[in-house]
């Protein structure tokens, strides 16, 4: 089995079913598990979802927070915490990418993903691609 990291771009398309992305998430999701792959994430990623929905009325922020709530709990999915050292990294690397847009949470990310040897990210987000990582949801 291999290793996927879920981003917040995949959770946010996943959530949101007037997302461009939502039946992509959904079919790459069911494709993925009949492949038993094994997903990370991090503590960071439920922190950028729930904000991004936090404007999206009762509605969104009800499926947020319900997704929220199912990854966070999912034995599936490994949620890596913040730790202050990871952090400290995290913050280190965003201090090193000025030239980037990489979030703090992009940072974090990218510190797992490298730590734990995973190359393939569930995302949109072309950062990543820019990082030498392999995005599962290309525009």
């Amino acid at each position: 089995m291999s290793l996927r990291f879920i981003d917040s771009s995949f959770d946010i398309a996943f959530i949101n079913p007037e997302d461009d992305d939502h039946d992509l998430a959904h079919r790459l999701l069911t494709q993925l598990r009949v492949e038993r792959a094994e997903f990370v994430t991090s503590q960071a990623v439920p922190l950028e979802v729930l904000a991004y929905f936090s404007r999206g009325g009762p509605n969104l922020r009800r499926r947020a927070g319900e997704f929220v709530e199912r990854l966070l709990s999912s034995p599936g999915i490994e949620v890596v915490e913040l730790s202050e050292a990871l952090m400290k990294r995290a913050v280190d690397s965003y201090l090193h990418r000025l030239d980037q847009r990489y979030s703090l949470a992009d940072c974090v990310s990218m510190i797992i993903c490298r730590d734990r040897g995973i190359t393939e990210v569930l995302t949109t987000d072309r950062d990543f691609r820019a990082e030498g990582f392999t995005i599962l949801m290309p525009d």
